[in-house]
């Protein structure tokens, strides 16, 4: 129950390394996109790619390594290396119980979304020294770092809305706003899917997959209502104004509280199709850090009660998970990429 940063450095360094190397050393089989990733990084080095559905900046970083190895295993350890460090800097500048938010890491589906979204992980990476800056108010640099990771998957432009959320207060009248838009949202869903389709041209092609099934999945609504529960913690604890010393993590905090009101709107829009959670996750990843620290100004008796009910609470939900669902990204059981004995064709029939 430790929470001083001074003294969990080491442990958190091992944890989180050893998070990495199971990225890094995995087989070319687990993950759902990483075959595919395999087969752009073996043909790239012979073809222009540039003009394809994938990004510029992702293909030329497989061209790059490609002057290095010819094996993708390089692809998978770059990656890796990259994104941890980004992950790991983030949670370790922001989270006052480090430990608390590489549990949530991994329990929350970021670790798992990693090891097969590829190109949106690194992404990511880059959109959270994006989000330093956008709290330095040096837009500039924000807005040239979000370019930056759209050129790795474009998706990532959806991170501009975070600069007017910036400035916007952390208030019941925001609520009621987020709730009006949410029910409107609802309502016009099909409306703003066609526009969506309209600028992400690429993503129509999911209409067949099991991403557009009728029906509201248990996953969808365990998804929405645990990101009520994190932005709950997450605004008493902003609102709480005597738990705030340092103006800096204050600002920090709430900026991120309200970047995960986008969240929870995009979880309930998820009610209607499960294809939108990969967006969500630009907005619902910061809440490793802030729940944490939510938590950390708890009473004592009480955080120790709310931490542990929290912990064994996703400990069993994502073990029930794995266990009825392990082809859910095709990770467990795991495989490192010396154990692999897989065919070419049954990699292929995955896609």
């Amino acid at each position: 129950m430790k929470i001083e940063k001074n003294t969990d450095k080491k442990r958190f360094l091992f944890a989180f390394t050893i998070l990495g190397l199971l990225s890094a050393l995995k087989a070319s089989t687990i993950g759902n996109d990483t075959p595919e990733y395999v087969r752009i990084y073996e043909i790239c080095p012979g073809m222009d790619l540039y003009f394809s559905r994938y990004e510029p900046g992702y293909i030329f970083f497989n061209q790059l390594l490609n002057r290095f190895s010819d094996s993708p295993q390089l692809l998978f350890l770059a990656t890796s290396v990259i994104v941890f460090y980004s992950f790991g800097r983030f949670i370790w500048k922001y989270s006052n119980m480090p430990w608390l938010s590489i549990v949530l890491f991994f329990l929350c589906g970021q670790f798992a979304f990693v090891m097969s979204a590829l190109r949106q992980s690194f992404a990511m990476a880059i959109l959270f020294f994006a989000f330093e800056f956008l709290l330095k108010k040096k837009y500039i640099v924000f807005s040239a770092l979000v370019l930056l990771a759209s050129t790795f998957h474009n998706s990532a432009l959806l991170f501009f809305i975070c600069l007017p959320l910036s400035f916007i207060k952390l208030n019941k009248k925001t609520i009621i706003i987020f709730i009006a838009v949410s029910i409107i949202s609802l309502f016009l869903f099909t409306d703003l899917l066609n526009t969506f389709f309209f600028y992400y041209a690429a993503y129509e092609r999911y209409t067949d997959s099991d991403y557009f099934q009728g029906g509201v999945r248990f996953a969808s609504v365990m998804q929405l209502l645990l990101s009520i529960l994190f932005f709950k913690l997450g605004y008493d604890y902003v609102k709480d104004s005597i738990n705030h010393t340092n103006e800096e993590k204050y600002r920090a905090n709430r900026v991120m509280v309200v970047i995960h009101l986008v969240a929870v709107y995009l979880y309930i829009l998820c009610l209607r199709v499960n294809l939108i959670d990969r967006f969500a996750i630009y907005y619902s990843v910061f809440m490793v850090v802030f729940v944490p620290n939510a938590l950390n100004v708890k009473q004592l008796n009480l955080k120790k009660k709310i931490i542990n009910a929290f912990i064994c609470y996703y400990v069993v939900f994502t073990l029930t998970a794995l266990m009825y669902r392990p082809n859910w990204n095709t990770i467990y059981p795991y495989k490192f990429y010396w154990q692999e004995s897989v065919r070419v064709d049954e990699i292929e029939s995955r896609h």
